[in-house]
């Protein structure tokens, strides 16, 4: 039952998703301000995520953290129902952002030390499976709300019901591991590894063979480069795509809503498929590939918008497939990630993909607004493809 407070806030957030940058246009706000609201909070959490993670390992406790998260995250959502400001409700959910950063960073560390490391990808994405499956509930919630006309402070008040509730399931359920040191374990193999490898390069050596040089480390900074680009371009795409979808091809918010459970249902498929092991986590084909496809999708939708025949069915399948090669990449890149970060900076993983959805939660409507959905989405393509480039000199021992 320890997925089930993780489920609850999904469900909050996935609601929050859609209705948060309709509801700043509501009060005022603009394009702009629907990307400062979510870079600010993103960006916000950056530090945050670096702090949390280190001070989780050094306490080699989460729960504590986890708990924390959900019961402020409670408190500001309350607060926020009471805002009708644009600028007071940027600057409470840039809050808010620090605070939901307090459950990401223990919860990965929590999950590499309740799991094997020969079952990091099963637990992730069994995690991702359970958390997904809330986000999808989340819409599905947004979808019926809409349709039952609930105001935005009934939206908002019901978001901080469950996080209360998701605090409760939390202290009930999630648990700290009896011993924290399977990724301490991990460090050593690895040691081991490289030291065998220049011992068997110098035996080599001295018999007159030929040497050959290869470091999986060498692969952090690409996986890092790599993992910023695509994240970067998953924002620009994600954050303003609400208001392309309203005002551009004229859709209700109830349709919005159901488009985005359309989303998560392929991100579903693709955390089930990992499950069951049907997708290679080993090696970097998988994020490559996701890179590539994303980038196909982000591409094939600016073209369809030029020629104005764009349909619900042809955005329906773009973004089942936008979920389902989101999901492969987060988990296997997050396995890549845990695997060479050593312990101590396990909030790094969280603090480049805040960091990178702050940026393209910024830019992606401010390049809507100059040039263009058409555009935005051919500049998301691009970047989706330069972090395929970046990614095929990912090397691995």
């Amino acid at each position: 039952m320890w997925w089930l407070s993780f489920a609850l806030h999904d469900v909050a957030y996935g609601l929050l998703s859609v209705f948060l940058p309709l509801y700043v246009l509501s009060i005022g706000g603009s394009l702009l301000d629907v990307g400062l609201l979510a870079s600010l909070s993103i960006l916000a959490s950056v530090p945050a995520d670096l702090l949390w993670g280190r001070v989780s390992d050094r306490a080699r406790r989460y729960k504590p953290f986890i708990a924390l998260s959900f019961i402020s995250l409670a408190a500001i959502l309350y607060a926020l129902s009471f805002v009708k400001d644009v600028k007071l409700l940027i600057a409470l959910y840039s809050l808010a952002g620090v605070l939901h950063s307090a459950h990401e960073s223990p919860k990965n560390a929590l999950l590499a030390e309740a799991y094997p490391h020969e079952e990091w990808g099963r637990g992730f994405a069994l995690q991702r499976l359970f958390a997904d499956t809330g986000w999808m509930l989340g819409l599905l919630l947004g979808f019926f709300a809409s349709q039952c006309n609930l105001s935005p402070f009934q939206i908002l008040m019901l978001c901080s019901g469950l996080h209360v509730l998701a605090f409760l399931c939390a202290l009930a359920f999630v648990n700290d591991p009896a011993l924290v040191m399977e990724r301490r374990l991990l460090a050593i193999e690895r040691s081991l590894e490289r030291a065998c490898t220049w011992l068997r390069t110098f035996e080599r050596a001295l018999n007159g063979g030929r040497v050959e040089m290869r470091s999986a480390r060498g692969g952090l900074g690409v996986l890092c480069l790599g993992m910023v680009l695509f994240f970067l371009a998953g924002s620009m795409f994600f954050t303003p795509l609400p208001v392309f979808l309203s005002q551009a091809l004229g859709l209700s918010q109830g349709t919005i809503f159901v488009l985005y459970v359309f989303k998560t249902f392929g991100s579903l498929i693709g955390y089930l498929l990992i499950t069951r092991g049907a997708v290679d986590q080993s090696e970097g084909r998988a994020i490559r590939g996701s890179a590539l496809c994303r980038s196909a999708l982000a591409i094939a939708l600016a073209l369809t918008i030029t020629t104005s025949s764009l349909s619900a069915t042809t955005m329906t399948i773009i973004l089942v497939l936008m979920g389902f090669t989101y999901a492969v990449f987060f988990v296997c890149s997050l396995i890549l990630s845990m695997e060479l970060i050593s312990e101590g900076k396990s909030g790094l993983f969280t603090a480049l993909v805040s960091l990178s959805d702050a940026c393209g939660a910024l830019l992606g409507p401010l390049v809507a607004e100059r040039v263009g959905f058409a555009g935005l989405f051919l500049a998301c393509g691009l970047t989706f493809l330069t972090a395929y480039a970046v990614l095929r000199q990912l090397e691995r021992d």
